[in-house]
């Protein structure tokens, strides 16, 4: 049955690849017209750019959160400033002026968010003062208090009086002023939907470059200024990706020393890759700078498949072929198994990155099984097309012939696979480098693996950046979670101790600077009423006497002013925390500890709440919302706008988590959750196929252990050099288990094709060594070369991932050259060496001419 399955699947390949080969004309005529037609979509509709909520899992409720809360309490696209005095500190006039003016001109920036805007000259942050009018909150650099100054102090005198003032607000003092009194922090945030990252980043520079002068020092960080600094190197990158190119094209044409060798692989990169990009803008997905690494993958796997056809062209040349389409029907139909099948693993490789539930995730996913699946367009057709049109196959363009060089190394595998304790040492060195690089892989970090931006290099000036920021002040990475119950909750002195301990507790971890809360904000007023005494910094004891702290608090502020702490009624609130890093262990650890806490201290109210929450209202004209200790019930104002309990519960309780760390938590809780099963599914996948292709189970086994081998080694190599399992990276570990199968499929269909020939199955692996085995080892060299020029890349991750792409390929290769066929040497797996093959004879030279006139 296999037999007659084998016959049929052989007899249908060879009808279909002689009717392309027949009909070779128009076939190429309609592939140019839509490559071209498909090249001008690309080039009018191609968006680049990167968009931040395509990195975000929606459904998560980390993320739901965020964007419930960020217009409030601050989102993850915030952006940190600091403005460091060279001189001196930073109670002088100039060096204040120059705060006035960073505060008043970062309003123009396109998309940002104009009650987000935070620093010492805002009215956002506000002093508490008392005398015998009473007490008054004031912005610190209120045009009332310093009215010669438009609000920045003039005499030394007023200078001394806002010092004072700084001093003793703990809110301010060591978060927005440093401790050592020499910069000042600036934070500003954006609406997500408005947000642009280069029109932003080039105007928050353009605002910082008109204060930068020889007296200060300006540092700025933050999601939209990183994403801004990839936009900006992403000439550079279209500029290295140019020179891989060419070094690319050099090294083919070295090696292969004809013009098909040269451009034909690099014509079928091309082709697939506008064809790919050209259903990707017809689909209205954005093209990020970042997927350049993952598009270069792609365009590679393309080559290489080009580059077998066409090494399997030459072998039959020098065997005697003189009609060149009857060389480029037997190309075709003899790798059309081993090519398909890598396609076919290929897309399926790539679809499981789509079941991590992350936009930008799934469209790589989309756009890679587009980008595979074309190869068959760019390389299984149109390769064999054009190569029925060579003319002279046997002319060489330069004397260089580096073959017997190339035939030296694959003598190396054959005499390794042909002496008896040399494949059984290559064997058993395959399994214990695969348990140490498993064991080395399972520590590899979920997240980011480094303090500062893991995109770029650690002495960029962004890092640097971060690194004074995060070690001046408390830490420019935020999160915040929120306190939601019914009306008037955040007046309750037990809530706000809950919070303040919980605030105490998570600065325990060494990389959480510092938090700010509602409960920080209060006490501080009330130690105003005892002349500053620090022993009266406590909460109030019941909702009354805080109810009047907070009226106090906000009696001076403009509508909104007080939103970062809580809303209105006080059913909400935020307690921000401030992180030195986003490390993927720091932020674990964090909403770890988070978690232990919230499980341990649960929120309550006071057993009289429910009677004692009414009388601490202020205002007039405000709904109300009388709870009792079972339910709630919301009268209606006078348009009839339901207010009041807006938690509708009478339970207060915890939401995590917004900000940057809380978004990254969950994309990082996301990946750990979903990695392993995408690998388990890609590599069934791989199984899968080969065992439907080749109608044997050993095949799926078979196939598993290079993809496995160069999976943990690569894995294990991210570890020791600290690079984390990240957004960026995940789509290149998927792609890792395509590189690391599709070689295996030449070179084992290549030794069961060669037995078709022959019944010595050592000919037939020598045979297929020399022949897909040489496709394999000038697709790797070239490939492994010309990355080479990723590493001189701005941007980190590019240059990481061209390291890893070089040793993805690098294993890929070797252990399709040694150790499949020792294992099929040593195991002879029946889809490889059944009777029913060795029994088949080929086709020889000159035979076949039926098939293709």
């Amino acid at each position: 049955m296999a037999k007659n399955y084998n016959e049929r699947m052989t007899q249908a390949i060879e009808r279909m690849c002689s009717f392309t080969i027949r009909n070779r004309l128009p076939f190429l005529l309609v592939l140019g017209a839509l490559t071209l037609a498909l090249g001008i979509i690309v080039a009018l509709q191609t968006r680049i750019e990167s968009y931040f909520p395509d990195l975000l899992p929606q459904d998560h409720p980390y993320v739901q959160i965020n964007e419930q809360y960020k217009e409030t309490f601050g989102g993850s696209n915030m952006v940190t400033i600091m403005m460091e005095t060279k001189e001196g500190d930073v109670f002088t006039t100039p060096f204040l002026k120059k705060v006035k003016n960073l505060q008043f001109n970062l309003r123009l920036i396109p998309g940002i968010n104009q009650f987000q805007i935070v620093s010492l000259a805002g009215r956002k942050l506000k002093t508490v003062s008392a005398s015998t009018a009473g007490v008054e909150t004031r912005p610190f650099m209120d045009k009332e208090i310093y009215r010669a100054g438009e609000g920045v102090p003039q005499t030394q005198a007023e200078l001394d009086q806002l010092r004072d003032a700084v001093l003793t607000s703990p809110t301010v003092y060591g978060t927005y002023v440093s401790r050592d009194l020499r910069s000042v922090l600036i934070t500003i945030d954006f609406i997500d939907r408005l947000l642009e990252y280069t029109p932003a980043f080039n105007r928050i520079n353009e605002i910082l470059d008109q204060e930068r002068d020889d007296t200060v020092h300006i540092r700025v960080v933050g999601e939209p200024m990183l994403y801004g600094w990839v936009n900006y190197y992403f000439p550079e990158t279209m500029t290295i990706f140019t020179l891989t190119w060419a070094a690319l094209m050099a090294f083919l044409f070295i090696v292969m020393r004809t013009w098909r060798g040269t451009f034909l692989p690099l014509l079928s990169g091309l082709v697939a890759g506008t064809w790919a990009l050209g259903f990707v803008a017809l689909m209205d997905f954005n093209f990020d700078p970042l997927v350049v690494v993952v598009a270069f993958l792609l365009t590679a796997l393309a080559i290489s498949h080009s580059v077998q056809l066409t090494v399997r062209f030459d072998d039959n040349v020098n065997r005697g072929y003189t009609d060149m389409k009857e060389a480029a029907w037997q190309s075709m139909s003899m790798l059309t198994r081993p090519l398909m099948l890598g396609i076919v693993a290929d897309a399926g490789a790539m679809a499981v990155v789509a079941l991590t539930p992350i936009p930008l995730l799934e469209k790589v996913a989309i756009t890679g099984m587009i980008w595979v699946l074309v190869i068959i367009i760019s390389a299984y057709f149109l390769t064999p097309l054009l190569l029925s049109y060579v003319q002279h196959p046997k002319k060489v363009l330069h004397p260089i012939n580096v073959q017997p060089a190339i035939h030296k190394f694959l003598d190396l595998a054959v005499t390794t696979t042909n002496g008896p304790a040399a494949r059984k040492w290559v064997l058993a060195g395959a399994l214990a480098v695969f348990v140490v690089a498993g064991a080395i892989s399972f520590q590899l970090t979920v997240g980011d693996a480094n303090p500062g931006s893991p995109i770029l290099w650690q002495d960029s000036s962004y890092n640097v950046d971060a690194e004074v920021i995060n070690t001046t002040y408390r830490g420019s990475d935020q999160m915040f979670i929120v306190v939601k119950g019914p009306k008037n909750t955040l007046k309750s002195p037990k809530i706000l101790r809950n919070m303040a301990n919980l605030q105490r507790f998570m600065e325990a971890q060494p990389e959480v600077g510092g938090s700010v809360s509602l409960a920080d904000v209060l006490p501080a007023i009330q130690r105003v009423f005892y002349e500053g005494n620090p022993r009266f910094y406590e909460i109030g004891d019941d909702l009354l006497v805080n109810g009047e702290l907070a009226y106090l608090y906000i009696s001076g502020s403009e509508p909104g002013d007080a939103d970062k702490f809580n809303n209105f009624v006080y059913s909400e609130g935020s307690i921000r925390f401030m992180f030195r890093d986003h490390r993927g262990d720091t932020i674990r650890t964090g909403l770890a500890r988070l978690k232990e806490y919230i499980a341990k201290h649960p929120l309550q109210l006071e057993d009289d709440f429910g009677k004692a929450h009414e009388i601490s209202d202020y205002g007039g004209g405000v709904s109300k919302a009388v709870l009792g200790g079972a339910g709630a019930r919301v009268e209606k104002g006078e348009e009839g706008t339901e207010i009041g309990d807006i938690a509708a519960q009478a339970t207060p309780e915890y939401y995590l988590a917004g900000g940057l760390i809380g978004v990254l938590g969950a994309v990082n809780e996301i990946i750990l959750a979903k990695q392993v099963e995408a690998i388990a599914l890609a590599l069934l996948w791989v199984g899968l196929c080969a065992a439907v292709v080749y109608r044997d189970a050993a095949a799926a086994l078979f196939f598993m252990v290079p993809v496995a081998l160069s999976n943990v080694i690569t894995f294990s190599y991210m570890t020791m050099k600290d690079i984390g399992m990240n957004i960026n990276t995940v789509p290149v570990a998927a792609l890792g288990i395509a590189l690391g199968v599709d070689y295996a499929f030449y070179v084992a269909d290549g030794i069961r094709e060669e037995l078709r020939e022959t019944r010595d199955p050592m000919g037939a692996i020598v045979k297929a060594l020399h022949s897909a085995g040489r496709g394999v080892f000038i697709t790797a060299f070239t490939l492994v070369i010309s990355i080479v020029l990723w590493t001189f890349s701005s941007v980190r991750f590019q240059a990481e991932m061209g390291i890893l792409m070089c040793v993805w390929l690098s294993v890929s290769a070797l252990s399709s050259l040694f150790v499949i066929p020792a294992m099929a040497y040593v195991f002879r797996p029946d889809f490889i060496f059944g009777k029913d093959l060795m029994e088949v004879k080929g086709v020889k030279a000159g035979s076949v001419g039926s098939h293709v006139s």
